[in-house]
């Protein structure tokens, strides 16, 4: 997840300081804070549902989104970055656009 985190950051200009958030797949805690120390990116900015949730699988992404939607404001620089059964992986950068705050709860 480091490696493709990184390669993203580098693509797309980006710094640690202009990222918000770094959204990792929550397979293992080692390898999210080896990326985020890769990355440069210090832990309260990384979106944590491990201790909460464990291991989700295909869910982790969608649910840290859901956890963390509070924080998120449009313009949020985020990576996301996954992997699975250590044969695929990826990273993606995107730029939150959705306010949640104008939704009625």
């Amino acid at each position: 997840m480091s490696d493709v985190s990184v390669r993203m950051m580098e693509r797309y200009n980006l710094t640690a300081e202009t990222l918000k958030y770094l959204v990792p797949h929550q397979a293992n805690m080692r390898i999210i804070e080896a990326t985020a120390r890769r990355m440069g990116i210090p832990k309260e900015r990384v979106m944590l549902t491990i201790a909460k949730y464990g291991n989700t699988t295909s869910a982790t992404i969608p649910l840290c989104l859901w956890e963390y939607e509070h924080d998120l404001k449009p313009g949020d620089n985020i990576i996301i970055a996954t992997f699975g059964a250590g044969f695929a992986w990826g990273s993606t950068y995107i730029k939150w656009a959705y306010d949640g705050s104008k939704v009625a709860k």
